[in-house]
C-alpha cells in the first residue's frame, strides 16, 4: 500500500454504494451523501482532468466551502499526482493577507473550486485581487465520463501529496511538504485511537491539518462513515455539534478546547435532557492548549447525557509533524498542577499546596515510530525529566521540509543534538516531561521574560477569561508593550474580548482580571484593554496572533469598550476639549452653522456629512494633531464627542507608551 489512492479504491470495490462521508447542509438535519464508489469516480474524472492539462507535480489552490465537494477535490489532487493546497473562501478569513502569501509562495497559477464560489468570484477578488490571474477550475462542471482517461501517478511512500501551509500565528505561513508516507503513518495512528468502522464527525475547517485529516482522510483509513458540518453551523449553535452525535450515534470527534468550552457553556439544559451521548467513546482535544477547567465544565454538563469523561483524549501535533503523541483511549487525561514560580524559572515543580499551583493537562506520550524529546536551548542537549525546553521530534509524522525553503528547512527539520544525533524537528513549541508524559507549555516566540522568568501568554489569558463572565473564552492575547529591552515584561496589557451579549459592569471584570493575574501569577498588569467580540486577530486555524495583536493595540485601532492603564501623571491631565472645538469649527465652516449651537452628541449624518467628507475631515485632524487617524475614525464613533475621546484616549496613551521608551 502506496498511498490513500489504493485506500479508497479498495474501498470502492468492497464497500461500493456505502456511504462515507454525509455532509449535514444546515447543520441539523439536511443531507447530502457520498459512497466509496462515487468518490474513486469523481476523483478519477477530475484528476484526468488536471492531467489532460499538464497539471501532474503542480500546485492547485483548493478554494471551497465546507462540504463534500472539498473531500473530491482533494482526493483529486492526489489521483492526479497534483500537490493540493486547502484554502478556503477569503470572505471567510480572517487574515486576507495569509491566502496571498501562500499563493505567491507556492507559486499557484490554477484553483479549483465549486460553482458557487466561481459565481462570487468578482467579490472574492476585491476582497484579494492575488486571486485575479488564477486559472479556475469548476470541479461540478468536470463530467464522469472524464474518469475513463485516468491514469495511475508513479508514486512512492516519499512522494509529496500535499502542501500543509502552517497557521502563521508567529510568521508568515510556510508550506510543509507532506509525504504519503506521512499521511499513512497518521492513519495507523488513528486507527489505534478509533475503532475501525466507528462513526465519526467533523465540524472542523477541512483546511487546518486536524480538519483534513480527521475529517478527510481518516474516514478512508480507518472505513469509518463520517457525518461532517460546517464551522459557522458549529459555531451558531454549539449545540448542534453534540445533537448530531447523539443523533448518528458517533464514536469518535475532534475539535480545539475552545470548542469544547464554548459547546458547554452554550448548550441549555433543555438541549442536554434530550441527548444520550453514551455512545461518545473518543473526544479529541488537539490544536491549541487544553485547559482542565474546560475538561471539568464539559463534564459536569454533559454527565447527565451519559458522556464519559474517561472519553477525553488529548492529542499534540502540528503541520510540520501532524501528530505527535496522544493520550490513551479510556484514560482520562493527566492533569498536574505546579509551581508557577519555578515553572518560570525553567523547572516543572508540582505545587506543594492543593488546589494551588498552576494545572497543565498532559499531551499524552508519544506515539508509536515518534521520538519525542525535550532539548535545552543553550546546550542542545536532551533536558532532564521536568526541565522546561523546546520539543523536538523525529519519525513517521514528520514532513520532509518546507516548499522551496531550503535554509529554513534545514534550520527546522536538520536539528541535531549535541552528541550529533539526529535530523530532528524543532517544533518551537516549548515543555517538558513528567511522569512519563509529554506537558506543553506556550510558544517560544510567545514567551514573555519577567525579571529573569519565563512567562507563558497562554497562562495569563486563561486566568484572565475565567476571572470574569463578561469575558469571552478563547479570545484574549497577553503582550508585553514594553519598548525598552530593561522592561521587558514590566508593560504587561491583557488585550480581551467581551461577551456580545454582556450588558453589565465592565469594571468589575477590570478588577477581576488584575485579581486574578495578581493572585494566581503575582504579576502586576499595564493595562487591560477590553475590546469588541471578533476583534483579537487569529490564524486561520484560530491561533492567537499575538504580534499582530501587539501592532494594533500601538496603532491604537482596536475599538475599545473599556480599558484600564496604569496612572500617569504626566498624561493624564490630556482632555478632549479641544479635538472638540476643532471638529465643531470644521463642521459649521462646512455647513455654516454657529458652532456654539452644534451638539456633539448629534451623529454626523445628521449634519450631511457624505463618506469622502469624512475622509477627508479625519485625514485633516491627523495632519493638525500630527498623530495617526483610521480614516474610517468617524463611522467607528460617529459623533463630535465620540471622535475626540477616542483619539484623546489613543494620544495618552501613545504619549505614556513613547514617554517610557525615552527612559
Amino acid at each position: 500500500m502506496i498511498s490513500y489512492i489504493d485506500l479508497v479504491r479498495s474501498g470502492a470495490r468492497v464497500h461500493g454504494d456505502e456511504t462515507l462521508y454525509t455532509y449535514l447542509i444546515d447543520g441539523e438535519s439536511r443531507e447530502s451523501r457520498l459512497s466509496w464508489a462515487q468518490l474513486d469516480l469523481r476523483a478519477r474524472a477530475i484528476a484526468a482532468e488536471l492531467q489532460a492539462r499538464g497539471l501532474a507535480g503542480s500546485r492547485v489552490l483548493l478554494v471551497y466551502p465546507a462540504g463534500i465537494d472539498y473531500a473530491v477535490a482533494f482526493f483529486a489532487c492526489l489521483y492526479a499526482g497534483v500537490l493540493a493546497v486547502p484554502a478556503y473562501p477569503p470572505e471567510l478569513n480572517r487574515s486576507v493577507s495569509q491566502l496571498r502569501a501562500i499563493i505567491e509562495d507556492a507559486g499557484i497559477a490554477v484553483a479549483l473550486t465549486d460553482a458557487s464560489v466561481h459565481a462570487r468570484l468578482d467579490t472574492f477578488v476585491a476582497v484579494e485581487p492575488a486571486l485575479a490571474p488564477l486559472t479556475w477550475i469548476v470541479t461540478e462542471d468536470v463530467p464522469d465520463e472524464r474518469a475513463a482517461a485516468w491514469r495511475p501517478p508513479e508514486l512512492t511512500t516519499d512522494s509529496v501529496a500535499f502542501l500543509q501551509y502552517t497557521s502563521g500565528s508567529t510568521s508568515a505561513p510556510k508550506g510543509v511538504m507532506v509525504t504519503h508516507g506521512n499521511l499513512l503513518h497518521c492513519g495507523s495512528v488513528f486507527a489505534r485511537l478509533v475503532e475501525p468502522g466507528a462513526p465519526i464527525l467533523s465540524w472542523l475547517p477541512q483546511y487546518h491539518d486536524l480538519g483534513l485529516f480527521f475529517g478527510l482522510l481518516q474516514p478512508v483509513y480507518g472505513r469509518n462513515p463520517i457525518i461532517m458540518m460546517s464551522p459557522l453551523d458549529f459555531l451558531r449553535r454549539p449545540a448542534r455539534w453534540v445533537e448530531a452525535i447523539s443523533r448518528y450515534r458517533v464514536q469518535a470527534t475532534a475539535g480545539p478546547n475552545f470548542a469544547y468550552d464554548l459547546c458547554a457553556r452554550r448548550t441549555t439544559r433543555q438541549e442536554v435532557e434530550q441527548l444520550d451521548l453514551s455512545c461518545w467513546q473518543v473526544a479529541i482535544n488537539a490544536a491549541e492548549p487544553v485547559r482542565a477547567a474546560t475538561l471539568d465544565r464539559f463534564d459536569k454538563v454533559f454527565a447527565s447525557a451519559g458522556f464519559r469523561s474517561s472519553a477525553h483524549l488529548n492529542l499534540y501535533g502540528l503541520a510540520e509533524g501532524l501528530v505527535l503523541t496522544t493520550g490513551a483511549v479510556s484514560d482520562p487525561p493527566q492533569i498536574e498542577r505546579f509551581d508557577a514560580r519555578s515553572l518560570g524559572g525553567g523547572l516543572a515543580v508540582p505545587s506543594r499546596e492543593q488546589g494551588n499551583g498552576l494545572a497543565l493537562v498532559s499531551a499524552g506520550r508519544p506515539v508509536e515510530g515518534q521520538h519525542v524529546i525535550v532539548v535545552d536551548e543553550g546546550s542542545g542537549a536532551e533536558c532532564d525529566t521536568g526541565r522546561v525546553g523546546e520539543i523536538w521530534v523525529a519519525g513517521g509524522s514528520v514532513g520532509l521540509g518546507y516548499w522551496d525553503r531550503p535554509v529554513d528547512s534545514v534550520e527546522t527539520f536538520g536539528a541535531t543534538l549535541s552528541d550529533g544525533s539526529g535530523p530532528f524537528l524543532r517544533t518551537g513549541d516549548l515543555g517538558f516531561g513528567y511522569d512519563g508524559q509529554l506537558f506543553v507549555t506556550g510558544r517560544s516566540k510567545d514567551v514573555i521574560i519577567i525579571r529573569g522568568q519565563n512567562t507563558y501568554p497562554q497562562d495569563l489569558e486563561r486566568s484572565a477569561e475565567e476571572s470574569h463572565p463578561a469575558l469571552r473564552p478563547g479570545c484574549v492575547a497577553a503582550v508585553d508593550i514594553g519598548t525598552r529591552a530593561e522592561n521587558e515584561g514590566d508593560h504587561l496589557v491583557i488585550v480581551q474580548e467581551v461577551r456580545p451579549d454582556w450588558t453589565g459592569d465592565l469594571a468589575a471584570a477590570v478588577a477581576a482580571i488584575r485579581r486574578a493575574i495578581a493572585t494566581e501569577h503575582a504579576l502586576p498588569l499595564y493595562a487591560i484593554v477590553l475590546i469588541r467580540p471578533g476583534l483579537i486577530p487569529k490564524t486561520s486555524s484560530g491561533k492567537i496572533r499575538r504580534n499582530e495583536t501587539r501592532k494594533i493595540l500601538l496603532s491604537n485601532a482596536f475599538d475599545v469598550v473599556h480599558e484600564w492603564w496604569l496612572a500617569d501623571p504626566a498624561t493624564d491631565g490630556l482632555n478632549h476639549a479641544d479635538i472638540e472645538a476643532w471638529l465643531k469649527a470644521r463642521l459649521s465652516t462646512r455647513f455654516d452653522l454657529n458652532p456654539d449651537e452644534i451638539d456633539i452628541r448629534a451623529p454626523f449624518a445628521e449634519f450631511g456629512l457624505n463618506s469622502a467628507e469624512a475622509v477627508e475631515i479625519a485625514t485633516d485632524l491627523a495632519d493638525w494633531l500630527r498623530f495617526p487617524i483610521a480614516t474610517v475614525v468617524m463611522w467607528d464613533h460617529p459623533t463630535i464627542e465620540g471622535v475626540a475621546r477616542h483619539v484623546s484616549t489613543a494620544m495618552r496613551r501613545f504619549t505614556r507608551i513613547s514617554a517610557e521608551g525615552m527612559q
